[in-house]
């Protein structure tokens, strides 16, 4: 018995025979997805690219457990004067809102609560430039002063003001959160009074409040609300940082995907109505789309697998699969139903033709998703395991669900003489005359794939790696424009931190340490990328420099051990409070904080500079790492580069497995995978001849159009390969072949195009730039199919020698 026998036989005897059975389990498995759904995480951030037991997260928490959580928000003040009364009256305001409303607030700094030193002849003040119980100046010698104390500390300028005092910087750190929060129920913003903290729950009724499984996605919401309360002509206030951008790409991808998918689901509904002209093979696979994508979403939320946005672009996935199997079963049942009229008869005829192929299709459709396991990526490992998830869910909907949908209703009368196929449809016509066009020009298609394969394939090595958000979105969105706006004048979106772990207790303090990290200061400001630094030695020069009545050569660090201890103690004495966010309590670790334009992975080369000569001028058995979301950044790019080669090559080896072992024929699958490596090339010289990045979005293309591709193969060659048993000739074998299933392969791409087609006019960079390639992909994976396939299979002989030669 074939598989094709068996497939029928247990659609006969088992799904159709207790369809009720099967039709009460899926809306048992509906609920399970609806419930799931639920549990679902998302997260976003650098630090779920790469597992938590990677040395780079592992560092990171270490870091965090001294200095607390590195993530801050910047808001950028704008006015004429950011100094006038009125200016600086809305920025106390906010500050003061910020420090009792924003959710998990640690420090909030401006020009109003900014640490200012002052000398007492041999002792020093750590005041406030304007202290908090002091009224804001308004005549013009005090406004005077205020801005001569601002612009003659050189730690104050270009980090929290430039140089003409029209623009100023509010920076707000945070403290570190935990994995989960709780909300109180029925807020509609919730402020840091209706939320509780992870630590804070064991010590709280959290009755009526509900968990929030990403704390992060509280804060920008709160903050946009205060910035909005605080609004003011005299003052323009622009607000990024990682809360704020992680929250917009959380916003952002949401709204698109939700766009695109319904819009996509309205043009797949207009096609299936264009072609079939039923509501119920209209409406039956638009339930599948819902069915899969719901059940789908569901097991991961179940299974607890932390998922990014991104991962949305799973439920378009889902849905131009599902249509594309739903038409291979329609398109068979319809081609038995019109010549018998008997609705089981057409569903016995759909497992016999549908069942073996939808499920070979889905094994390798599968196998292109599992590929995304061995990228060390923790994104794009969760995105090949839903998906694959995903199909299968697919695969189990269409032929257990579909057949049984469609086995319902009533028989129908046949006219005499009907022979169950199309005849007189213009495209079965004119697809019949591919296979002969391309058989007879074999040589000349080959020759025309191998340069097109050459050129795209040179362009190939053009690629680059990125995985920076405000690239992958673009300025088309106002979060990246506030945030390049910020980045370009006065703040900075991303950062860095350099931990210096000395080998003794109380080296922090000494001139030799000290003097060496103000080398490594110098070194790292000679980078063009750095924006600013800070450190412990910013402090003591501003000390050193008010202990000397303001003389500006001064600002250096002492080179007498006993004075630097003598400075160190006077500020304690005198209340400030910077000295242990910079070092900590045993003198032993220092932190130097870099402040950068950009993220690019030319990081690398200043992070090895770095680590290269802090090894050489501090102390021996120093370790210097570099830690924060860039070291993130830059592994994962990494991880990335490797991940799309180590994907591609198990995809295509998985691929090539599965049908060695269905055809048990090496030259028949070499064949059937040339056609179908061929869009791989033309998405990866699309890639580098565009300019097209290779980020968490774009790494999808390449496998997905393989795994997709295939489907339509498979189904071709088995339909061939019968037909050639039959009459062993391979032009005859492909003309038929091409009668039967061709308009299934045109309009199963035709449906993956209009899908895939909706993300292209999206304003998201990433989403329009994965559209373009999956595009390209469908429309080289179908010509290749038409052109290439037949003139392989023919040319080559795939299924042996012909006997007949009379066609």
């Amino acid at each position: 018995m074939s598989f094709n026998d068996t497939f029928a036989r247990f659609g006969d005897k088992v799904i159709i025979k207790h369809r009720f059975l099967f039709l009460f389990l899926f809306m048992v498995l509906l609920v399970f997805g609806v419930l799931g759904i639920k549990q679902l995480i998302l997260d976003n951030s650098y630090a779920s690219m790469l597992e938590k037991d990677n040395p780079i997260n592992v560092k990171n928490r270490y870091y965090q457990e001294y200095f607390g959580n590195s993530d801050y928000a910047f808001i950028m003040v704008e006015a004429e004067n950011t100094t006038s009364p009125e200016v600086l009256e809305q920025i106390r305001s906010l500050c003061v809102a910020l420090e009792d409303s924003l959710p998990f607030v640690k420090e909030v700094k401006s020009f109003t609560n900014l640490e200012f030193l002052e000398a007492d002849e041999e002792s020093i003040n750590a005041g406030k430039l304007i202290e908090a119980d002091a009224d804001i100046p308004t005549s013009d010698s005090a406004l005077a002063l205020l801005r001569k104390r601002i612009l003659g500390k050189r730690m104050y300028r270009d980090r929290m003001t430039n140089a003409d005092l029209t623009q100023s910087g509010i920076f707000v750190t945070f403290e570190t959160l935990g994995d989960t929060a709780y909300v109180r129920k029925g807020v509609k913003t919730p402020f840091a009074a209706d939320i509780v903290s992870q630590d804070e729950a064991g010590n709280h009724n959290l009755e009526g409040y509900k968990m929030q499984k990403n704390p992060l996605m509280l804060i920008t919401p709160a903050l946009y609300q205060l910035l909005e309360n605080h609004q003011n002509p005299s003052c323009r206030f622009c607000a990024t940082g990682v809360p704020v951008i992680s929250y917009n790409v959380n916003s952002v991808l949401m709204k698109e995907a939700v766009k695109s998918f319904l819009l996509t689901l309205l043009l797949v509904m207009g096609v299936l109505f264009f072609l079939y002209r039923s509501v119920r093979e209209v409406l039956a696979p638009v339930g599948l789309i819902f069915a899969s994508v719901i059940i789908t979403f569901g097991t991961i939320g179940w299974l607890q697998i932390v998922v990014s946005t991104f991962a949305l672009i799973v439920a378009l996935l889902l849905m131009v699969i599902s249509v594309s199997y739903s038409i291979h079963i329609i398109n068979h049942f319809r081609k038995s139903f019109d010549h018998d009229g008997d609705r089981l008869k057409a569903v016995h005829y759909t497992y016999l033709h549908a069942g073996w192929a939808c499920f070979l299709s889905a094994v390798t459709t599968m196998v292109g998703f599992a590929s995304f396991v061995f990228v060390d990526m923790v994104p794009v490992r969760n995105l090949g395991i839903t998906s694959a998830i995903g199909v299968v869910v697919v695969y189990l909907l269409a032929v257990f669900l579909l057949p049984v949908l469609l086995s319902f209703g009533k028989n129908k009368p046949v006219a005499a003489g009907a022979d169950g196929v199309a005849k007189g449809r213009m495209l079965d016509f004119n697809l019949q005359k591919v296979p002969v066009f391309s058989i007879h020009y074999a040589k000349k298609v080959f020759a025309v794939s191998f340069v097109l394969v050459a050129a795209f394939g040179y362009l190939i090595t053009r690629v680059q790696a990125d995985t920076d958000f405000i690239n992958l979105f673009g300025e088309r969105n106002a979060f990246v424009r506030d945030a390049n706006h910020c980045t370009e004048n006065l703040g900075s979106l991303y950062s860095y931190e350099v931990l210096i772990e000395l080998p003794e207790a109380g080296m922090a303090k000494t001139p030799e340490v000290l003097l060496a990290e103000d080398r490594l200061d110098s070194l790292i400001n000679t980078f063009p990328i750095t924006k600013f630094t800070s450190s412990v030695n910013d402090l003591i020069k501003d000390v050193n420099q008010t202990l000397h009545m303001g003389d500006t050569a001064y600002y250096c660090i002492p080179s007498d051990a006993k004075l630097l201890s003598q400075y160190l103690l006077l500020y304690e004495m005198a209340g400030g409070n910077e000295l242990d966010k910079c070092i900590d309590l045993d003198y032993r670790q220092i932190r130097h904080s870099v402040r950068i334009r950009r993220s690019t992975t030319d990081l690398q080369q200043d992070f090895d500079r770095i680590v290269e000569f802090g090894s050489q001028i501090f102390p021996q058995g120093t370790r210097i790492s570099i830690v924060g979301d860039m070291s993130v950044f830059l592994r994962a790019v990494s991880f990335l580069v490797r991940g799309q080669v180590v994907s591609l090559l198990f995809s295509f080896a998985g691929i090539f497995i599965v049908l060695l072992l269905v055809s048990r024929s090496l030259r028949e699958t070499i064949l059937i995978m040339v056609p179908n490596i061929i869009p791989v090339f033309f998405i990866g010289g699309v890639m580098g001849g565009m300019g097209i990045t290779l980020n968490l979005q774009t790494i999808v293309a390449a496998p997905v159009i393989m795994g997709l591709a295939v489907d339509d193969t498979i189904h071709y060659v088995l339909f061939l390969k019968e037909e050639f048993r039959k009459n062993r000739n391979y032009l005859q074998a492909n003309v038929t072949t091409f009668q039967r299933i061709g308009s299934g392969i045109v309009n199963t791409s035709l449906i993956l195009f209009v899908g895939f087609l909706t993300f292209f006019f999206t304003p998201v960079n990433s989403l329009h730039n994965i559209s373009l390639l999956l595009l390209v992909g469908v429309v080289v994976a179908l010509v290749a199919d038409l052109l290439l396939t037949p003139a392989l299979m023919a040319h080559f002989k795939a299924f042996g020698k012909e006997e007949n030669n009379n066609f």
